[in-house]
């Protein structure tokens, strides 16, 4: 025998919510957009989409992250609204609450 324990399996989450309080942050680096959420357990992924317009929404997916945070660098001083999709083993939620930002 090894003398180690056999580890059990953690308890089984449904499909995500959507992530919650998506904001953004000022940056020291020009043209920059740092996004970022609350962390949810379960959640091993999230979607990051960008639209141009609001009217409709256009949604375009522009990055992946494991972490709860993303830099996007859009042209200076040009509005562009996000949005987050959390991804865990039961599927993916849908899109957060939508944050207008532009970067500085």
């Amino acid at each position: 025998m090894s003398g180690f324990g056999i580890a059990e399996r953690g308890t089984p989450y449904g499909q995500p919510q959507p992530p919650l309080n998506l904001n953004a942050r000022l940056t020291r680096t020009a043209n920059r957009v740092a996004l970022y959420w609350e962390y949810q357990p379960g959640v091993d992924v999230h979607h990051v989409f960008v639209s141009k317009s609001n009217d409709p929404f256009a949604w375009e997916l522009i990055g992946s992250t494991t972490k709860c945070r993303f830099d996007e660098q859009p042209a200076e001083r040009e509005a562009r609204w996000f949005a987050v999709t959390a991804i865990g083993a039961a599927g993916e939620s849908t899109k957060s609450d939508v944050l207008l930002a532009r970067a500085a």
